[in-house]
């Protein structure tokens, strides 16, 4: 998530971890809601490809994660060993 813009990752931190509503956030920072679902949408798809060009996915037949390789060394993930 660091390596996002400020923005996306100010929004993402916020919804996704600290578990503000997407229509507070909105309400919040004075921005559409429509608006901010966009917003949400593309920050979300940055960071699944920041993931995908660093890592291959295994999940199960719900789409959870279950497993993961690194394909390559120059990722960041700093103290983090592949399987």
């Amino acid at each position: 998530m660091n390596q996002l813009p400020s923005a996306q990752r100010q929004l993402l931190r916020a919804i996704e971890l600290e578990g503000v509503t997407q229509k507070d956030f909105a309400e919040q920072h004075d921005i559409k809601y429509s608006t901010l679902k966009s917003r949400v949408k593309k920050a979300r798809a940055s960071l699944m490809a920041q993931f995908d060009n660093c890592c291959s996915f295994s999940v199960d037949s719900r789409g959870s994660v279950i497993d993961f390789s690194r394909k390559g060394k120059s990722c960041g993930f700093a103290g983090h060993e592949a399987k």
